[in-house]
């Protein structure tokens, strides 16, 4: 995973992500992402969602097109693989799949459509962002009792915040 640990040196240099408690609400992207280092780097949606993000996000910053297209690949897993959990009844309470749809949707935001067209873009965000509402939802308020759990709460309601 040497892609993530190269996206988190750039992106994020001189372990900034390491924050105080204290901080939690105020620096949201920082918190879930810190929650993403914590949970199963090799649950099947997660991994080549995170690393999709980052190496696309790798693959711009460097001009580097075959890291963008191996992230279009990567992405194209992840999507599979997303289906897979929503249709799986103990993968649909994890708080990595929670992750995965927040990885995706930060993906379509930055990467995810390659024609002029933001709508497409615009809407695939949407999408993913409507999903992990929806799996926060079916999780009930009972289900995000751990620390990880409470965190991608509180990014969802602070940061996707829906009338």
């Amino acid at each position: 995973m040497q892609s993530v640990s190269a996206f988190f040196d750039l992106y994020f240099p001189a372990n900034e992500l390491l924050l105080p408690e204290s901080a939690t609400v105020a620096l949201n992207f920082s918190n879930w992402i810190t929650v993403v280092q914590r949970l199963d780097l090799e649950d099947a949606a997660l991994k080549p969602a995170l690393l999709a993000f980052c190496l696309a996000r790798i693959g711009v910053g460097h001009n580097d097109q075959a890291l963008s297209e191996q992230a279009i690949r990567l992405y194209g897993t992840a999507l599979k693989e997303m289906n897979l959990a929503l249709r799986n009844g103990s993968r649909i309470h994890t708080d990595e799949t929670i992750a995965a749809g927040k990885l995706m949707a930060h993906y379509e935001m930055f990467h995810g459509s390659t024609t002029p067209k933001l709508k497409t873009r615009g809407s695939n965000w949407k999408a993913h962002t409507e999903g992990v509402i929806k799996l926060i939802q079916v999780r009930g308020p009972l289900g995000f009792d751990s620390e990880n759990a409470r965190l991608l709460f509180i990014d969802n309601n602070y940061g996707y915040h829906q009338p």
